[in-house]
């Protein structure tokens, strides 16, 4: 009886012992997590090339009359597994970002992936210029492997680009583009690049500095 019972606590152990291993380096949708250093609704300008704002250097979303504030909209993935141990080493190209809604955005091959590997402590992050187009005012969630974090809805980060009609390369089109947005007294944010609620200089050396932008 007791060697029945001895083996009984045996084989559970084996089966619990198992299922972990089972998900040990396994990344876990939930376990994992993203965010933003900065919270609140942000905004990056863009450009096919990569040139555009650096993340550090994003605006908080819903600037009016000519004023910006500055923000920094850094996202730093942790992977974690089922047992919630870290998992270093994952590769870039399988993280990326993706919006909710991409009908009027350009992503560039490659354009969102993470900036490197995650390191020792389970984490990347993305820190330089996207390569994409076109703009999006939905939230951006980061993919695993093609897969939604299911622990975070998404991180409200609105992009816009010079490539305002979203075909993969700052030209003439988009100059037009730009200045019936300049002209329109609503302003539109596909073109106000600097988020401050106006058109002026500040949008349009953005526009300028984007010609002849394109995706590699």
């Amino acid at each position: 009886m007791v060697l029945r019972k001895l083996m009984g606590i045996f084989a559970v152990t084996l089966i619990v012992c198992g299922a972990s291993t089972a998900f040990a380096g396994i990344v876990d949708l939930q376990e994992s997590t993203a965010s933003a250093a900065t919270g609140g609704t942000l905004s990056l300008f863009c450009l096919p090339n990569g040139a555009g704002s650096a993340f550090a250097d994003a605006y908080v979303k819903g600037g009016a009359g000519g004023s910006t504030v500055a923000a920094d909209a850094t996202i730093t993935l942790t992977l974690r597994d089922g047992g919630g141990f870290i998992i270093s080493d994952f590769p870039a190209e399988d993280l990326w970002l993706q919006w909710t809604d991409e009908s009027t955005l350009i992503v560039c091959t490659g354009g969102t992936i993470a900036d490197g590997n995650t390191d020792e402590f389970g984490q990347t992050q993305w820190v330089n210029g996207l390569n994409l187009g076109g703009s999006a005012e939905v939230l951006v969630q980061v993919r695993v492997n093609g897969d939604a974090l299911t622990s975070d809805a998404g991180i409200a980060l609105h992009v816009n680009s010079a490539d305002i009609n979203a075909d993969g390369v700052v030209n003439l089109a988009d100059v037009g583009n730009f200045s019936s947005d300049y002209s329109n007294p609503v302003v539109q944010y596909r073109s106000d690049f600097a988020n401050d609620g106006v058109m002026n200089v500040a949008d349009g050396g953005k526009m300028a500095s984007g010609v002849g932008a394109a995706c590699p």
